[in-house]
Protein backbone atom coordinates (compact mmCIF):
# COMPACT_ATOMS: atom_id res chain seq x y z
CA UNK A 1 0.00 0.00 0.00
CA UNK A 2 3.31 2.41 -0.46
CA UNK A 3 1.50 3.13 -3.69
CA UNK A 4 -2.25 3.00 -3.64
CA UNK A 5 -4.93 2.37 -0.80
CA UNK A 6 -6.06 -0.72 0.33
CA UNK A 7 -8.99 -0.93 -1.92
CA UNK A 8 -7.31 -1.09 -5.31
CA UNK A 9 -5.10 -4.53 -3.97
CA UNK A 10 -5.78 -7.23 -6.31
CA UNK A 11 -7.59 -10.11 -5.45
CA UNK A 12 -6.77 -12.80 -8.44
CA UNK A 13 -7.07 -10.41 -11.17
CA UNK A 14 -9.30 -7.59 -9.74
CA UNK A 15 -9.01 -5.53 -7.01
CA UNK A 16 -11.46 -4.91 -3.86
CA UNK A 17 -12.80 -1.97 -5.45
CA UNK A 18 -13.71 -3.41 -8.58
CA UNK A 19 -15.17 -7.26 -6.93
CA UNK A 20 -17.35 -4.43 -5.07
CA UNK A 21 -18.01 -2.55 -8.25
CA UNK A 22 -18.79 -5.92 -9.52
CA UNK A 23 -21.64 -6.96 -7.00
CA UNK A 24 -22.82 -3.52 -6.97
CA UNK A 25 -23.52 -3.45 -10.56
CA UNK A 26 -25.28 -6.97 -10.50
CA UNK A 27 -27.45 -5.96 -7.83
CA UNK A 28 -28.91 -2.72 -9.89
CA UNK A 29 -26.76 -0.02 -8.31
CA UNK A 30 -25.87 2.60 -10.88
CA UNK A 31 -24.50 5.32 -9.12
CA UNK A 32 -21.24 4.05 -6.97
CA UNK A 33 -19.65 6.79 -5.45
CA UNK A 34 -16.01 6.19 -4.43
CA UNK A 35 -14.46 8.74 -1.26
CA UNK A 36 -10.89 9.18 -1.80
CA UNK A 37 -7.75 10.47 -0.05
CA UNK A 38 -4.60 8.96 -0.02
CA UNK A 39 -3.03 8.32 -3.23
CA UNK A 40 -6.24 9.35 -5.27
CA UNK A 41 -4.94 9.18 -8.83
CA UNK A 42 -4.31 5.55 -7.70
CA UNK A 43 -8.16 4.80 -7.54
CA UNK A 44 -10.13 3.77 -10.96
CA UNK A 45 -12.76 0.81 -11.42
CA UNK A 46 -15.42 1.40 -13.75
CA UNK A 47 -18.51 3.14 -14.05
CA UNK A 48 -17.02 5.13 -10.50
CA UNK A 49 -17.37 8.62 -9.83
CA UNK A 50 -15.05 10.09 -7.39
CA UNK A 51 -15.32 12.15 -4.30
CA UNK A 52 -12.35 13.60 -2.92
CA UNK A 53 -12.02 13.68 1.25
CA UNK A 54 -9.30 16.48 0.90
CA UNK A 55 -9.06 15.84 4.99
CA UNK A 56 -9.18 12.79 5.34
CA UNK A 57 -5.45 12.64 7.26
CA UNK A 58 -7.45 14.07 10.12
CA UNK A 59 -10.74 13.14 9.74
CA UNK A 60 -12.62 10.04 9.55
CA UNK A 61 -15.26 8.07 7.84
CA UNK A 62 -18.34 10.18 8.92
CA UNK A 63 -17.07 12.99 7.10
CA UNK A 64 -15.95 10.89 4.21
CA UNK A 65 -20.00 9.59 4.49
CA UNK A 66 -21.23 12.92 4.72
CA UNK A 67 -19.61 14.25 1.30
CA UNK A 68 -20.60 11.44 -1.14
CA UNK A 69 -24.24 11.11 0.90
CA UNK A 70 -27.01 11.46 -1.78
CA UNK A 71 -30.43 10.71 -1.99
CA UNK A 72 -32.59 7.44 -2.19
CA UNK A 73 -31.73 4.08 -1.49
CA UNK A 74 -28.12 3.95 -0.35
CA UNK A 75 -25.32 1.15 0.36
CA UNK A 76 -22.61 1.79 1.95
CA UNK A 77 -19.32 0.09 2.26
CA UNK A 78 -15.97 0.13 3.67
CA UNK A 79 -13.46 -0.02 1.03
CA UNK A 80 -11.40 -2.63 2.05
CA UNK A 81 -13.80 -5.63 2.43
CA UNK A 82 -14.39 -8.57 0.22
CA UNK A 83 -18.17 -10.41 0.43
CA UNK A 84 -20.65 -12.28 -1.72
CA UNK A 85 -23.12 -10.09 -4.25
CA UNK A 86 -26.09 -11.86 -2.33
CA UNK A 87 -25.57 -10.10 1.09
CA UNK A 88 -27.18 -6.83 -0.76
CA UNK A 89 -30.56 -8.66 -1.33
CA UNK A 90 -30.21 -9.76 2.28
CA UNK A 91 -29.78 -6.33 3.57
CA UNK A 92 -33.10 -5.28 1.09
CA UNK A 93 -35.15 -8.09 2.81
CA UNK A 94 -35.27 -6.30 5.96
CA UNK A 95 -38.06 -3.04 6.72
CA UNK A 96 -36.11 -1.03 8.73
CA UNK A 97 -34.89 1.97 7.35
CA UNK A 98 -31.37 1.27 8.05
CA UNK A 99 -29.75 -2.73 8.59
CA UNK A 100 -26.17 -3.53 8.89
CA UNK A 101 -24.38 -6.89 8.31
CA UNK A 102 -23.04 -8.23 11.52
CA UNK A 103 -20.78 -11.32 11.75
CA UNK A 104 -21.86 -13.11 15.04
CA UNK A 105 -18.37 -15.18 14.84
CA UNK A 106 -16.27 -13.13 15.93
CA UNK A 107 -18.99 -12.04 19.22
CA UNK A 108 -17.24 -10.95 22.42
CA UNK A 109 -14.10 -10.09 20.57
CA UNK A 110 -12.94 -6.25 21.29
CA UNK A 111 -12.61 -4.08 18.34
CA UNK A 112 -13.65 -0.97 16.81
CA UNK A 113 -16.78 -2.87 14.92
CA UNK A 114 -18.18 -4.87 17.97
CA UNK A 115 -21.73 -4.27 17.99
CA UNK A 116 -24.59 -4.95 20.84
CA UNK A 117 -27.75 -6.14 20.05
CA UNK A 118 -31.08 -6.79 20.95
CA UNK A 119 -30.94 -10.69 20.10
CA UNK A 120 -28.00 -12.75 19.83
CA UNK A 121 -27.38 -14.81 16.22
CA UNK A 122 -30.37 -18.16 15.90
CA UNK A 123 -30.43 -19.99 13.52
CA UNK A 124 -34.45 -20.30 13.78
CA UNK A 125 -36.05 -20.02 10.35
CA UNK A 126 -39.54 -19.07 12.09
CA UNK A 127 -40.55 -16.32 9.27
CA UNK A 128 -42.55 -15.03 12.26
CA UNK A 129 -39.69 -14.78 14.78
CA UNK A 130 -38.27 -11.47 16.41
CA UNK A 131 -35.78 -10.17 14.02
CA UNK A 132 -32.44 -8.26 15.75
CA UNK A 133 -31.59 -4.29 16.22
CA UNK A 134 -28.88 -2.63 16.85
CA UNK A 135 -28.45 -1.60 20.52
CA UNK A 136 -24.52 0.30 19.49
CA UNK A 137 -21.29 -0.21 18.77
CA UNK A 138 -18.93 -1.39 21.64
CA UNK A 139 -15.72 -1.30 23.46
CA UNK A 140 -15.64 -5.38 23.71
CA UNK A 141 -18.04 -8.08 24.41
CA UNK A 142 -20.47 -7.27 21.89
CA UNK A 143 -23.16 -9.83 19.82
CA UNK A 144 -21.02 -10.01 16.90
CA UNK A 145 -18.60 -7.57 14.21
CA UNK A 146 -20.22 -5.02 11.53
CA UNK A 147 -18.91 -6.41 8.64
CA UNK A 148 -18.59 -2.91 7.43
CA UNK A 149 -21.71 -2.97 4.94
CA UNK A 150 -25.11 -1.64 5.44
CA UNK A 151 -28.43 -0.27 3.74
CA UNK A 152 -30.43 2.83 3.96
CA UNK A 153 -33.95 3.57 1.98
CA UNK A 154 -34.09 6.89 1.23
CA UNK A 155 -35.99 7.79 4.59
CA UNK A 156 -33.07 6.03 6.45
CA UNK A 157 -30.60 8.05 4.29
CA UNK A 158 -32.87 11.34 5.17
CA UNK A 159 -32.29 10.68 8.11
CA UNK A 160 -28.61 9.77 8.31
CA UNK A 161 -28.15 13.04 6.73
CA UNK A 162 -29.60 14.76 9.35
CA UNK A 163 -27.36 13.30 12.23
CA UNK A 164 -24.69 14.05 9.71
CA UNK A 165 -25.00 17.85 10.08
CA UNK A 166 -26.04 18.12 13.74
CA UNK A 167 -22.77 16.34 14.37
CA UNK A 168 -20.66 18.61 11.95
CA UNK A 169 -22.59 21.72 13.58
CA UNK A 170 -21.39 20.15 16.88
CA UNK A 171 -17.81 20.02 15.87
CA UNK A 172 -17.98 16.16 16.12
CA UNK A 173 -18.17 14.83 12.53
CA UNK A 174 -14.51 14.76 11.89
CA UNK A 175 -13.36 12.37 14.60
CA UNK A 176 -16.35 10.11 14.27
CA UNK A 177 -16.02 7.10 12.88
CA UNK A 178 -19.25 5.11 11.90
CA UNK A 179 -19.86 3.20 14.71
CA UNK A 180 -20.54 6.25 16.46
CA UNK A 181 -23.26 7.78 13.67
CA UNK A 182 -24.82 4.70 13.82
CA UNK A 183 -24.70 4.81 17.94
CA UNK A 184 -26.01 7.92 18.27
CA UNK A 185 -28.98 6.94 15.91
CA UNK A 186 -29.75 3.88 17.84
CA UNK A 187 -29.91 5.85 21.70
CA UNK A 188 -32.39 8.48 19.56
CA UNK A 189 -34.82 5.69 18.95
CA UNK A 190 -33.64 4.89 15.40
CA UNK A 191 -34.89 1.34 14.80
CA UNK A 192 -31.33 -0.11 12.91
CA UNK A 193 -31.78 -3.87 11.54
CA UNK A 194 -29.54 -6.51 12.14
CA UNK A 195 -28.65 -9.30 10.09
CA UNK A 196 -26.58 -12.10 10.94
CA UNK A 197 -24.42 -13.25 8.29
CA UNK A 198 -21.75 -16.46 8.85
CA UNK A 199 -18.92 -16.38 6.65
CA UNK A 200 -18.89 -15.59 2.83
CA UNK A 201 -17.02 -12.46 3.66
CA UNK A 202 -13.03 -11.08 4.38
CA UNK A 203 -11.91 -7.65 5.83
CA UNK A 204 -8.14 -7.11 4.63
CA UNK A 205 -6.14 -5.88 7.16
CA UNK A 206 -3.05 -7.40 6.82
CA UNK A 207 -0.88 -9.92 4.50
CA UNK A 208 -2.69 -13.07 5.98
CA UNK A 209 -6.24 -11.18 5.37
CA UNK A 210 -5.62 -10.73 1.68
CA UNK A 211 -4.09 -14.19 1.71
CA UNK A 212 -7.53 -15.87 2.66
CA UNK A 213 -9.09 -13.41 0.56
CA UNK A 214 -7.33 -14.30 -2.55
CA UNK A 215 -8.25 -18.38 -1.61
CA UNK A 216 -12.09 -17.45 -1.22
CA UNK A 217 -12.46 -16.43 -4.65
Amino acid sequence: TIDRPKCMLPVRGTSLLGRQVEALSRHGVADIRVVVGYKAETVEAPGISLVENAEYQTSGEAQSLSLALGEGDTIVSYGDILYRPFFLAMLEDREEDIVLAVDPRVSGRAGRDAVACTLPFSDDLDPDAETPQLKGFVAEGGDGEWVGLMRASAAGAARLRRTLDEMAAEGSLASADLGAVLTRMAAAGERIGVVYVTGFWRNVNDLMDLAQARDAV
